[in-house]
């Protein structure tokens, strides 16, 4: 794992839906580690379309349409997230969901994300080639707490993007 002797970012987002043709971002959280340690944070809610948010998502992460009413529009969120990343080993707990949100809304904004997937780092991949059998499954929660490290809020995007850097780390060590 060579990226750990430099600079990797853990990214989440939280978004209105499954759907990334259909659905929006409405909140982004990442972490910047160097050297086995979280140097930087970085979080935003992220203005959406749709004028409400549906209850589904608002129980599940605890957001609402009211929080996201002055925040960024996407374009000035992505390309702030995009230079908080740039030059880093982009990490996600489920990479291909979290990427392609950024992908699609990256193409829409004209921030071109692209260059990050080439090296981008599946947790849970790592997580099923490192405890394969020893867990129930590889929900971000259930690994970190395998791992002995704090989950704090679930489905908010700064405090997933913390657990998942530091899953990280703990895999590096197997």
């Amino acid at each position: 794992m060579d990226f750990l002797k430099d600079k990797f970012v853990a990214v989440d987002l939280e978004t209105t839906g499954l759907d990334v043709h259909r659905d929006s971002i409405i909140e982004i959280g990442a972490v910047r580690c160097k050297n086995g340690e979280i140097i930087e944070r970085f979080s935003t809610f992220v203005h959406c379309m749709p004028e409400q948010l549906s209850p589904e998502i608002v129980s599940l992460t605890g957001i609402t349409y009211e929080q996201l009413q002055n925040a960024p529009k996407p374009i000035a969120a992505l390309q702030r997230l995009y230079d908080f990343i740039d030059g880093c080993v982009l990490i996600a707990h489920n990479f291909r969901f979290d990427f392609s949100f950024l992908q699609n809304w990256g193409f829409w904004c004209n921030v071109d994300f692209n260059g990050f997937e080439k090296n981008g780092i599946d947790t849970v991949a790592l997580a099923k080639e490192k405890l394969a059998g020893q867990v129930k499954n590889y929900k971000l929660s259930t690994v970190a707490e395998f791992l002995g490290t704090e989950c704090k809020k679930q489905h908010r995007a700064l405090a997933d993007a913390e657990t998942c850097a530091k899953i990280t780390l703990e895999l590096a060590k197997i």
